[in-house]
């Protein structure tokens, strides 16, 4: 599979493309169409995904609270689709449920981009942050497509490839915050770049015992072989 990665050392200035949409109004909108019942209306799929947010990366959910309350709705469904793609790459030890999950992710990113109807909570908040900020949306499409890559990619060979990993999970979400608060600095983007492949980094030491429970090798072999572990 060919991967749309950032290698380590990309200079974070190429990830200044805003969403070509203009962002018109920057206070979110309710759809009309959705019964207020209805996990589909906009304020309840902004509750569905602060609740996701909060549940599964109490962090993110933490400093989701510091956002602007403009913005907050656009965050917490930024870091909803984040969480679903990595609940769909560990939901099965079979790669082809896991990538029949993450394939419909990719669809549902596809549909927001064409402006199809929302089929879901999480595509019902990105479809009002295409139309009301300035994210762009081929970012958060690769937060998926990383994860499709990552089912093939087999063990890390290099702290390279580590940081690749790093790159194209947590500080994908720093570029989309950025765009959230229409920060296109490229001082920003390269903080944002060290910032989430360190956060990365943190993601993958704190879950080593579930990586190793089920065979997955994310510690490069680089640095196994330098410290003699094998």
């Amino acid at each position: 599979m060919e991967v749309k990665t950032v290698v380590a050392r990309t200079t974070p200035t190429l990830l200044r493309c805003f969403s070509s949409t203009t962002a018109t109004n920057s206070s979110p909108t309710k759809p009309e169409a959705a019964d207020k019942k209805s996990i589909l209306h906009f304020d309840n799929a902004v509750k569905h995904c602060t609740a996701e947010v909060k549940k599964f990366d109490f962090y993110a959910f933490i400093n989701g609270q510091y956002m602007p309350k403009t913005t907050q709705p656009y965050y917490f469904g930024n870091y909803a689709l984040f969480l679903e793609a990595l609940k769909s790459r560990e939901i099965s030890r079979e790669q082809s449920i896991c990538q029949t999950r993450l394939n419909w992710w990719m669809q549902v990113v596809s549909d927001v981009k064409n402006d199809k109807r929302a089929r879901e909570p999480v595509s019902v908040v990105l479809s009002q942050a295409k139309k009301k900020t300035n994210i762009n949306l081929d970012l958060v499409e690769r937060i998926v497509d990383f994860q499709l890559f990552d089912i093939d990619r087999g063990d890390m060979q290099t702290m390279t490839e580590l940081e690749v990993y790093a790159e194209n999970t947590r500080s994908l979400l720093l570029y989309l915050n950025l765009h959230l608060l229409k920060i296109d600095d490229p001082n920003a983007l390269t903080a944002a770049s060290h910032i989430g492949r360190a956060l990365g980094i943190c993601d993958v030491i704190k879950k080593l015992p579930f990586y190793l429970g089920v065979h997955r090798g994310y510690l490069p072999q680089d640095v196994l072989l330098k410290v003699s572990v094998f």
